[in-house]
């Protein structure tokens, strides 16, 4: 037992190891009332319905490293979504085509909010806030909002492909979409590129403290612009797959 006290000692440092914990008790007493709660048809619905969100929450952790805020994710990510369909429905564009396009479209409404905040140092909750509002009034005046039902023949390809089926003895089905394998591989060059890069290194370092960044020769503005970009691009190109 000798290590058990260095283990809680090790483990209340770290935030992330006291919330790994928290969740771990909580699902584990979840899970004593109900054991299907870590049944696989748990797991794969829960992958399911969590992906864009997931995405989503890959964005924000960029902008909350870098010590940053960004509200208007939600507007941005249906934005590039809607516009990136509603110009390629009947198409015949590849996936990737399509894929890239709403890319170009999130980064770009994420380039928005970081020159507003680098540029003109304005506060990053006031910029965000306004975004939201004016991206989503672009699109519901512009754009538009009507329901579409049809989508290019690549997406709806894409959407029916699944990693894997089970049909377990009960005759029910389990199923992960291929789009899933989109979210680990984004949450891979994620936790490579702030964790292992230089790129990476700067956005820790302007997250602990802008001015000590700025006196090493990190450079704030770029950093901080590609910072939001990359918070955008990420859940704009998958979130509609």
């Amino acid at each position: 037992m000798t290590w058990l006290m260095p283990a809680l000692r090790r483990i209340g440092a770290s935030p992330n190891s006291v919330l790994a914990l928290t969740t771990a008790i909580i699902v584990g007493a979840m899970a004593i009332r109900n054991p299907s709660i870590l049944s696989l048809a748990q797991f794969s619905d829960l992958a399911r319905n969590s992906l864009v969100r997931a995405l989503m929450a890959l964005g924000v952790m960029l902008v909350l490293i870098a010590g940053g805020l960004d509200v208007s994710f939600t507007a941005k990510a249906v934005f590039a979504m809607y516009t990136t369909i509603s110009w390629t429905v009947g198409t015949d564009l590849p996936v990737v085509a399509i894929l890239a396009c709403s890319v170009a479209i999130g980064a770009g409404l994420g380039l928005v909010n970081g020159i507003l905040v680098a540029f003109l140092r304005l506060p990053a909750l006031i910029v965000t806030l306004a975004t939201l509002s004016l991206f989503r009034g672009f699109l519901l005046t512009w754009v538009g909002s009507t329901f579409i039902g049809d989508m290019p023949k690549s997406v709806d390809a894409f959407g029916k492909m699944l990693l894997f089926s089970i049909t377990d003895h009960n005759g029910f089905v389990y199923s992960l979409p291929a789009s899933f394998a989109l979210l680990v591989a984004a949450a891979i060059i994620v936790h490579v590129s702030v964790r292992w890069t230089v790129w990476g290194r700067k956005v820790y370092s302007l997250g602990g403290s802008e001015a000590a960044a700025g006196r090493i020769g990190i450079p704030i503005v770029s950093t901080t612009i590609s910072v939001y970009v990359a918070a955008r691009a990420l859940p704009a190109g998958t979130d509609r797959f």
